[in-house]
């Protein structure tokens, strides 16, 4: 998807590899240890276009062993259900991304990418039909998951908006300039999005703030945006948990904070790559004013690619600029592809 939000030295020189940097998140609680002394600088330094826009992270508090359950559980979501169960889950593209995304059915571009996807977000009671705006609705699981799947992938959606909502106020708390990113804007559970993605290849380009987990595989690689070379990130198991700066995170920082472009590439030696991408979005009334008409926006891909017309695009004809949850359900609705049907492909 093109849309989304989050995160020493990049190469300046070809002849210089990356590495990517390590971000304590504990050092950003009620209680940091000793060796946090300098985490806020490094925690921009990371963020930033010189240190390439994502880094691993530490200090998190979620259980790897946890983490595995999930990841089995997502696996089995694309695994143990028939291609008919999917077709009749998945996203129709009015902007409410719940369900399937079967291979070919979304884009940011013209190319087509090789991808299958669920989606699902905050777990409302059985029955509730009384949403406030375009990103809240109900999830949507195929009929033979387990009851235990179904908790795990919802505990895990609960600890990622948690981390989400830290790493907000992280970099709130990091930046000197904090109007250039207030955390007020970033508490609103309800519109956050997990994506569970299975690929054997991936182009993805990004909004907002997004990280996520993946099992030991290669394949998540950033780009140096001087160079154009791309840098894998580690696969090891202490660091499975990725943050990547998104576009809208980087408008909102005044371009402090760099959302870099970013892919995932075949596995060499797996047949499948599982991951597990949270958006953490902002509020949903937040307001776009002022901030898609600058330097720090037109440096994003977030809105060029899909919407004609530019920034002049999102403002309604009354001059009235559009929220960010009613930009964001927008781009959703702009990258899914329908089902081509047999007689359009003759």
């Amino acid at each position: 998807m093109t849309h989304s939000i989050l995160f020493g030295a990049l190469a300046s020189l070809c002849a210089r590899s990356w590495e990517a940097p390590v971000i304590d998140l504990s050092c950003f609680g009620d209680h940091p240890g000793d060796k946090c002394g300098g985490e806020a600088s490094k925690l921009l330094r990371a963020a930033s276009e010189s240190g390439g826009g994502a880094f691993v992270l530490r200090g998190h508090g979620v259980d790897d062993d946890f983490i595995d359950s999930v990841l089995s559980s997502a696996r089995r979501l694309f695994t143990d259900v028939d291609a008919s169960e999917k077709e009749r889950l998945s996203i129709i593209g009015d902007g409410l991304t719940r369900g399937y995304v079967p291979l070919g059915r979304e884009s940011g571009s013209d190319r087509e990418e090789i991808k299958e996807a669920f989606s699902y977000g905050y777990d409302w009671p059985e029955g509730h039909k009384s949403f406030a705006n375009k990103l809240q609705g109900p999830n949507v699981w195929p009929a033979g998951i387990s009851a235990e799947d179904k908790r795990v992938l919802n505990e895990w959606f609960g600890h990622a908006t948690r981390l989400g909502l830290s790493l907000a106020r992280a970099f709130s708390s990091a930046l000197v300039y904090r109007e250039f990113f207030d955390i007020s804007p970033w508490k609103e559970m309800t519109v956050q999005v997990t994506r569970l993605l299975e690929a054997p290849l991936i182009l993805i380009g990004d909004s907002s703030l997004s990280f996520s987990r993946k099992r030991g595989v290669d394949g998540l690689e950033v780009q140096d945006s001087e160079t154009g070379r791309y840098h894998p990130l580690p696969n090891d198991r202490a660091s499975r948990m990725v943050v990547n700066v998104g576009d809208f995170a980087s408008i909102m920082s005044g371009g402090k904070l760099h959302s870099p472009v970013h892919r995932v590439v075949s596995p060499k030696k797996a047949a499948e790559r599982i991951s597990l991408v949270h958006f953490y979005y902002p509020n949903y009334n937040t307001t776009l004013e002022g901030l898609l008409d600058t330097d720090a926006a037109e440096r994003t891909s977030l809105l060029a690619d899909q919407k004609a017309g530019g920034v002049s695009g999102w403002i309604a004809e009354d001059g009235h600029m559009m929220a960010f949850g009613d930009f964001i359900s927008a781009k959703w609705s702009q990258v899914y592809r329908p089902r081509s049907r047999p007689d359009e492909e003759l």
